[in-house]
């Protein structure tokens, strides 16, 4: 997927994308990285990572168009966004469970500092869906929680990344990618009304 946006055009009950990287191991820390746009106003699904044991293992929420959480099983860490309208934005969140901090990036700035899930794991071997929210793994799926609009550069790291590391995954497509997923390298599936196109920020 390296240069390129996945469009999910319009609503729906079973449009979505699963990304398939080499392995998911049990983590005790992550950050999540992805660029996204839409003009919704309702709640979805931004990214779903779901296991036997949580459907909500990982869970990108966003209530209308100025809220966020994130979801890790039972725990939310909840934010309040800026709203974008149409334009694309880029979002990072990053978790410990030593210290069970969660913090937010939007466009580079950072948010404060919150707190959830201290001491806890995110199981491996799960799925990863995007353009729904997982009911169960690799279903249950709700035409009115799902994504639309255009969402690209998704990277997942087994660790917290510092505000020097998030401006530079921010800067463009030619940074590494994360080492749990890796947008220029991961394989995946699609299914339903799902658009790739060439992503205009990546040409040279």
């Amino acid at each position: 997927l390296r240069g390129k946006i996945i469009i999910f055009p319009q609503q729906s009950s079973n449009s979505h994308v699963k990304l398939l990287p080499n392995s998911f191991p049990e983590l005790s820390a992550f950050t999540l990285c992805m660029r996204s746009a839409t003009e919704l106003t309702r709640n979805y699904a931004g990214f779903s990572y779901a296991t036997p044991e949580s459907d909500n293992q990982i869970l990108l929420w966003v209530s209308g168009p100025r809220g966020f959480h994130l979801e890790l099983t039972t725990a939310k860490a909840i934010f309040h966004l800026p709203e974008s309208g149409s334009l694309h934005r880029h979002l990072c969140v990053s978790w410990e469970s030593e210290s069970g901090h969660v913090t937010l990036w939007v466009d580079g700035k950072r948010s404060l500092v919150k707190t959830a899930w201290q001491g806890q794991r995110v199981k491996g071997g799960g799925v990863v869906i995007l353009g729904q929210d997982q009911d169960q793994v690799d279903g249950g799926f709700d035409a009115g929680q799902s994504f639309v609009g255009e969402v690209s550069q998704v990277n997942l790291w087994d660790r917290a990344l510092g505000d020097r590391e998030v401006a530079e995954v921010m800067r463009g497509c030619l940074c590494s990618g994360g080492n749990i997923i890796d947008w220029s390298t991961v394989d995946f599936e699609t299914t339903g009304a799902v658009e790739i196109i060439d992503d205009p920020e990546c040409e040279l």
